[in-house]
Protein backbone atom coordinates (compact mmCIF):
# COMPACT_ATOMS: atom_id res chain seq x y z
CA UNK A 1 0.00 0.00 0.00
CA UNK A 2 1.64 3.08 -1.20
CA UNK A 3 1.89 5.60 2.19
CA UNK A 4 0.49 8.95 2.32
CA UNK A 5 2.44 11.91 3.51
CA UNK A 6 0.11 13.92 5.64
CA UNK A 7 1.45 17.69 6.68
CA UNK A 8 -1.63 18.90 8.09
CA UNK A 9 -2.71 21.03 10.97
CA UNK A 10 -4.81 20.26 14.16
CA UNK A 11 -7.70 22.19 14.62
CA UNK A 12 -8.79 22.43 18.20
CA UNK A 13 -12.14 23.83 19.76
CA UNK A 14 -12.30 27.32 21.64
CA UNK A 15 -12.96 26.33 24.78
CA UNK A 16 -16.82 27.61 26.19
CA UNK A 17 -19.07 27.68 28.99
CA UNK A 18 -15.66 26.72 31.01
CA UNK A 19 -16.19 23.06 30.35
CA UNK A 20 -12.91 22.29 29.65
CA UNK A 21 -11.15 21.46 26.52
CA UNK A 22 -8.78 19.58 23.92
CA UNK A 23 -6.39 22.10 24.98
CA UNK A 24 -6.54 21.23 28.74
CA UNK A 25 -7.06 17.81 29.28
CA UNK A 26 -6.15 14.49 31.77
CA UNK A 27 -5.99 10.96 30.69
CA UNK A 28 -9.39 9.25 31.44
CA UNK A 29 -10.09 5.22 30.51
CA UNK A 30 -7.86 4.33 27.61
CA UNK A 31 -9.69 2.00 24.66
CA UNK A 32 -7.67 0.18 22.31
CA UNK A 33 -8.35 -2.22 19.25
CA UNK A 34 -8.02 -2.41 15.39
CA UNK A 35 -8.70 -0.05 12.91
CA UNK A 36 -9.66 0.35 8.87
CA UNK A 37 -11.02 3.56 7.26
CA UNK A 38 -11.50 4.65 3.68
CA UNK A 39 -10.91 8.33 2.67
CA UNK A 40 -13.39 10.15 0.47
CA UNK A 41 -13.69 14.08 -0.45
CA UNK A 42 -11.81 14.82 2.22
CA UNK A 43 -13.35 12.78 4.93
CA UNK A 44 -11.76 9.68 6.66
CA UNK A 45 -14.38 7.30 7.91
CA UNK A 46 -12.95 4.89 10.53
CA UNK A 47 -14.04 1.69 11.54
CA UNK A 48 -12.88 1.17 15.19
CA UNK A 49 -13.22 -2.04 16.63
CA UNK A 50 -12.59 -2.62 20.29
CA UNK A 51 -10.71 -5.55 21.89
CA UNK A 52 -12.34 -4.79 24.95
CA UNK A 53 -16.14 -5.19 23.38
CA UNK A 54 -15.23 -8.66 20.99
CA UNK A 55 -18.21 -10.63 20.76
CA UNK A 56 -20.24 -7.63 21.95
CA UNK A 57 -21.20 -3.82 19.83
CA UNK A 58 -17.17 -3.97 18.94
CA UNK A 59 -17.52 -1.59 16.03
CA UNK A 60 -17.90 1.96 16.15
CA UNK A 61 -17.98 4.15 13.28
CA UNK A 62 -16.09 7.78 13.15
CA UNK A 63 -16.14 10.43 10.57
CA UNK A 64 -12.50 12.21 10.96
CA UNK A 65 -11.82 15.67 8.47
CA UNK A 66 -8.57 14.70 6.96
CA UNK A 67 -7.17 18.20 8.80
CA UNK A 68 -7.70 16.34 12.17
CA UNK A 69 -4.78 13.68 11.82
CA UNK A 70 -2.12 15.09 12.49
CA UNK A 71 1.30 12.72 12.24
CA UNK A 72 3.05 11.73 15.15
CA UNK A 73 6.87 12.89 14.96
CA UNK A 74 9.80 10.55 15.81
CA UNK A 75 7.54 7.30 15.25
CA UNK A 76 8.92 4.46 13.82
CA UNK A 77 5.46 2.87 11.99
CA UNK A 78 3.26 5.36 10.70
CA UNK A 79 1.19 6.99 13.95
CA UNK A 80 -1.42 9.72 13.53
CA UNK A 81 -2.48 12.13 16.57
CA UNK A 82 -6.63 13.21 16.70
CA UNK A 83 -7.45 15.16 19.52
CA UNK A 84 -10.95 16.41 20.15
CA UNK A 85 -12.20 17.71 23.52
CA UNK A 86 -13.71 14.31 24.30
CA UNK A 87 -10.04 12.73 23.84
CA UNK A 88 -7.29 11.74 22.17
CA UNK A 89 -7.63 8.83 19.35
CA UNK A 90 -4.10 7.39 18.03
CA UNK A 91 -4.16 5.62 14.59
CA UNK A 92 -1.26 3.56 14.03
CA UNK A 93 -0.53 1.90 10.74
CA UNK A 94 -0.55 3.07 7.26
CA UNK A 95 -2.98 5.62 5.60
CA UNK A 96 -3.00 5.21 1.84
CA UNK A 97 -4.59 7.05 -0.88
CA UNK A 98 -7.74 5.75 0.02
CA UNK A 99 -7.78 3.37 2.49
CA UNK A 100 -6.07 2.84 5.57
CA UNK A 101 -5.40 0.11 8.41
CA UNK A 102 -3.81 -0.82 11.65
CA UNK A 103 -4.35 -0.44 15.80
CA UNK A 104 -5.71 2.22 17.87
CA UNK A 105 -5.39 3.55 21.67
CA UNK A 106 -8.00 6.34 22.45
CA UNK A 107 -7.67 8.14 25.87
CA UNK A 108 -11.03 9.83 26.93
CA UNK A 109 -10.25 13.54 28.26
CA UNK A 110 -11.43 12.96 31.81
CA UNK A 111 -11.15 17.16 33.06
CA UNK A 112 -13.41 17.50 30.20
CA UNK A 113 -16.07 14.54 31.60
CA UNK A 114 -15.67 15.88 34.79
CA UNK A 115 -16.72 19.86 33.33
CA UNK A 116 -19.65 18.02 31.88
CA UNK A 117 -20.64 16.34 35.18
CA UNK A 118 -20.46 19.31 37.12
CA UNK A 119 -21.85 21.82 34.16
CA UNK A 120 -24.11 20.32 32.21
CA UNK A 121 -25.81 16.53 32.90
CA UNK A 122 -24.11 13.60 35.27
CA UNK A 123 -22.81 11.33 33.19
CA UNK A 124 -22.25 7.37 34.89
CA UNK A 125 -21.77 5.42 31.47
CA UNK A 126 -18.18 4.09 31.31
CA UNK A 127 -18.64 4.41 27.24
CA UNK A 128 -19.58 8.17 27.80
CA UNK A 129 -16.13 9.12 26.65
CA UNK A 130 -15.58 7.21 23.15
CA UNK A 131 -19.14 7.97 22.09
CA UNK A 132 -18.74 12.15 22.81
CA UNK A 133 -15.53 11.79 20.85
CA UNK A 134 -16.93 9.66 17.99
CA UNK A 135 -19.54 12.65 17.67
CA UNK A 136 -17.37 15.18 18.17
CA UNK A 137 -19.62 16.57 21.02
CA UNK A 138 -17.26 19.49 22.55
CA UNK A 139 -17.47 22.97 24.19
CA UNK A 140 -18.35 24.72 20.91
CA UNK A 141 -21.53 22.19 20.70
CA UNK A 142 -22.67 22.40 23.92
CA UNK A 143 -22.76 26.34 23.89
CA UNK A 144 -24.70 26.09 20.45
CA UNK A 145 -27.56 24.24 22.34
CA UNK A 146 -27.44 26.86 25.27
CA UNK A 147 -27.28 29.53 23.34
CA UNK A 148 -30.84 28.28 21.03
CA UNK A 149 -32.80 27.33 24.24
CA UNK A 150 -31.66 23.95 24.96
CA UNK A 151 -30.79 21.74 27.84
CA UNK A 152 -29.82 18.04 28.44
CA UNK A 153 -32.03 16.37 30.35
CA UNK A 154 -29.95 13.46 31.04
CA UNK A 155 -27.29 11.07 29.81
CA UNK A 156 -29.53 9.16 27.95
CA UNK A 157 -30.39 12.13 25.95
CA UNK A 158 -26.94 12.95 25.75
CA UNK A 159 -26.03 9.60 24.35
CA UNK A 160 -28.57 9.75 21.74
CA UNK A 161 -27.49 12.63 20.82
CA UNK A 162 -23.55 11.33 20.05
CA UNK A 163 -25.02 7.77 19.00
CA UNK A 164 -27.17 9.31 16.68
CA UNK A 165 -24.42 11.27 14.89
CA UNK A 166 -26.23 14.92 15.67
CA UNK A 167 -22.60 16.29 15.19
CA UNK A 168 -22.37 20.39 15.56
CA UNK A 169 -22.55 21.25 11.34
CA UNK A 170 -25.97 19.24 11.27
CA UNK A 171 -26.97 21.03 14.08
CA UNK A 172 -26.42 24.40 13.51
CA UNK A 173 -27.85 24.05 9.73
CA UNK A 174 -30.78 22.41 11.17
CA UNK A 175 -31.14 25.12 13.80
CA UNK A 176 -30.85 27.80 11.33
CA UNK A 177 -33.25 26.21 8.85
CA UNK A 178 -35.43 25.89 12.00
CA UNK A 179 -35.90 29.24 12.38
CA UNK A 180 -36.21 30.78 8.98
CA UNK A 181 -38.81 28.88 7.83
CA UNK A 182 -40.68 29.32 11.10
CA UNK A 183 -40.43 25.94 12.65
CA UNK A 184 -40.50 27.58 15.94
CA UNK A 185 -38.23 25.55 18.38
CA UNK A 186 -38.57 21.60 18.45
CA UNK A 187 -37.69 19.25 21.58
CA UNK A 188 -34.27 18.02 21.58
CA UNK A 189 -35.30 14.59 21.57
CA UNK A 190 -37.62 15.92 18.28
CA UNK A 191 -34.45 17.49 16.67
CA UNK A 192 -32.74 13.82 17.71
CA UNK A 193 -35.58 12.29 15.24
CA UNK A 194 -35.12 14.74 12.68
CA UNK A 195 -31.71 13.14 12.35
CA UNK A 196 -32.55 10.13 12.61
CA UNK A 197 -35.29 10.61 9.63
CA UNK A 198 -32.98 12.24 7.82
CA UNK A 199 -35.04 15.64 8.07
CA UNK A 200 -32.09 18.18 7.62
CA UNK A 201 -31.69 22.14 6.53
CA UNK A 202 -32.24 20.96 2.36
CA UNK A 203 -35.22 19.18 3.08
CA UNK A 204 -36.51 21.76 5.26
CA UNK A 205 -35.84 24.62 2.17
CA UNK A 206 -37.29 22.04 -0.44
CA UNK A 207 -41.02 22.33 1.94
CA UNK A 208 -40.48 25.67 1.75
CA UNK A 209 -39.85 26.38 -1.79
CA UNK A 210 -42.43 23.73 -2.49
CA UNK A 211 -45.07 25.68 -0.39
CA UNK A 212 -44.71 23.38 3.04
CA UNK A 213 -43.20 26.42 5.05
CA UNK A 214 -45.63 26.38 7.55
CA UNK A 215 -46.01 22.66 8.56
CA UNK A 216 -45.07 21.55 11.70
CA UNK A 217 -41.83 19.68 12.79
CA UNK A 218 -44.00 16.66 13.18
CA UNK A 219 -45.21 16.77 9.47
CA UNK A 220 -41.69 17.33 8.09
CA UNK A 221 -40.70 13.77 9.44
CA UNK A 222 -43.95 12.31 8.00
CA UNK A 223 -43.27 13.82 4.47
CA UNK A 224 -39.69 12.28 4.94
CA UNK A 225 -40.97 9.09 5.76
CA UNK A 226 -43.38 8.45 3.05
CA UNK A 227 -40.66 9.41 0.54
CA UNK A 228 -42.26 13.04 -0.53
CA UNK A 229 -38.50 14.49 -1.59
CA UNK A 230 -37.90 16.83 -4.19
CA UNK A 231 -37.56 13.92 -6.93
CA UNK A 232 -40.69 12.53 -6.41
CA UNK A 233 -42.76 16.17 -6.55
CA UNK A 234 -40.68 16.67 -9.63
CA UNK A 235 -42.54 13.54 -11.21
CA UNK A 236 -46.01 14.88 -11.14
CA UNK A 237 -44.67 18.59 -12.16
CA UNK A 238 -43.29 16.81 -15.29
CA UNK A 239 -46.91 15.74 -16.50
CA UNK A 240 -48.48 19.07 -15.91
CA UNK A 241 -49.25 19.51 -12.40
CA UNK A 242 -46.88 22.66 -11.80
CA UNK A 243 -48.62 23.39 -8.72
CA UNK A 244 -48.19 20.51 -6.64
CA UNK A 245 -47.12 20.73 -2.99
CA UNK A 246 -45.29 18.05 -1.02
CA UNK A 247 -48.80 17.63 1.16
CA UNK A 248 -50.82 17.12 -2.40
CA UNK A 249 -47.71 14.33 -3.25
CA UNK A 250 -48.50 12.65 0.10
CA UNK A 251 -51.98 12.61 -0.35
CA UNK A 252 -51.76 11.17 -4.10
CA UNK A 253 -49.16 8.62 -2.87
CA UNK A 254 -51.63 7.41 0.22
CA UNK A 255 -54.19 6.99 -2.81
CA UNK A 256 -51.93 5.33 -4.90
CA UNK A 257 -52.21 7.69 -7.92
CA UNK A 258 -49.11 7.15 -9.22
CA UNK A 259 -47.31 9.12 -11.77
CA UNK A 260 -47.63 5.89 -13.65
CA UNK A 261 -51.10 5.38 -12.98
CA UNK A 262 -52.23 8.93 -14.45
CA UNK A 263 -50.61 8.59 -17.36
CA UNK A 264 -52.16 5.15 -18.25
CA UNK A 265 -55.36 7.08 -17.58
CA UNK A 266 -54.07 9.56 -20.08
CA UNK A 267 -53.51 6.82 -22.60
CA UNK A 268 -57.39 6.03 -21.71
CA UNK A 269 -58.74 9.25 -22.57
CA UNK A 270 -58.47 10.62 -19.22
CA UNK A 271 -57.30 13.71 -19.50
CA UNK A 272 -57.34 17.07 -18.35
CA UNK A 273 -58.29 16.06 -14.74
CA UNK A 274 -56.83 17.27 -11.88
CA UNK A 275 -55.38 15.28 -9.23
CA UNK A 276 -58.33 14.97 -6.96
CA UNK A 277 -60.42 13.76 -10.26
CA UNK A 278 -57.57 11.34 -10.64
CA UNK A 279 -58.16 10.22 -6.76
CA UNK A 280 -61.73 9.43 -7.55
CA UNK A 281 -60.67 7.90 -10.43
CA UNK A 282 -58.43 5.66 -8.83
CA UNK A 283 -61.08 5.21 -5.25
CA UNK A 284 -63.39 3.86 -8.05
CA UNK A 285 -61.08 1.45 -9.17
CA UNK A 286 -61.11 2.94 -12.81
CA UNK A 287 -57.82 1.52 -14.53
CA UNK A 288 -57.18 -0.91 -12.58
CA UNK A 289 -58.59 -3.45 -14.86
CA UNK A 290 -56.69 -3.11 -17.68
CA UNK A 291 -59.27 -4.01 -20.27
CA UNK A 292 -61.92 -1.31 -18.67
CA UNK A 293 -64.08 -0.29 -21.95
CA UNK A 294 -66.44 1.91 -20.60
CA UNK A 295 -65.25 5.20 -19.91
CA UNK A 296 -66.80 7.05 -16.78
CA UNK A 297 -67.50 10.51 -16.83
CA UNK A 298 -65.96 11.82 -13.44
CA UNK A 299 -66.46 15.54 -14.24
CA UNK A 300 -70.22 14.81 -14.13
CA UNK A 301 -70.43 12.39 -10.84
Amino acid sequence: MRTKTLNLILIAAMPILSIGSSQGQSSGKSFNGKWSGTINNGTFKVILQRSDLLGGNAMSGVLLRMEELKPVTGSETGEYKITRDAGTLILKGEVGQKEGSGTFSLVTNQTFLNSINESVVAINTEDAGPQLFYADINTKYLALLQSNGYTIQSEGQLMSLAANRVDYTYLAELLAGLESHGYGRPSLDKLIQMKVHGVDADYLAFLNKMGSGNVSADKALELKDQGITNDYVQEYKKIGFRSVTPEKALDMKRHNVTVAYITEMQKKGYTDLTLDEYKALKTRNVGDNLQLEVKVDIKSN
